[in-house]
């Protein structure tokens, strides 16, 4: 069951991952409304805290770009 969360204005949730999907960096927004600790996401598959509503093609672009060097800066669900 999802919930919906109501961010404060000045959010920023931002984390960045390996090429193979693994978290690297989890920045204080980002554990704050994933519900995580860094230790807990650390290293981990990004998909822990993907939201059962969002599409996964979304994500084969995100990878896709990923995989041809590109960075990537996207909102998601």
């Amino acid at each position: 069951m999802s919930r919906e969360i109501f961010l404060q204005e000045d959010s920023l949730i931002t984390s960045k991952t390996d090429l193979k999907g693994k978290i690297v960096y989890a920045n204080d927004d980002f554990l704050k409304y994933a519900g995580y600790t860094m230790g807990e996401v650390l290293n981990k598959p990004h998909n822990i805290v993907r939201h059962e509503e969002m599409p996964k093609t979304v994500f084969k672009y995100l990878w896709d770009y990923m995989r041809e060097g590109r960075e990537i800066f996207a909102y998601v669900k």
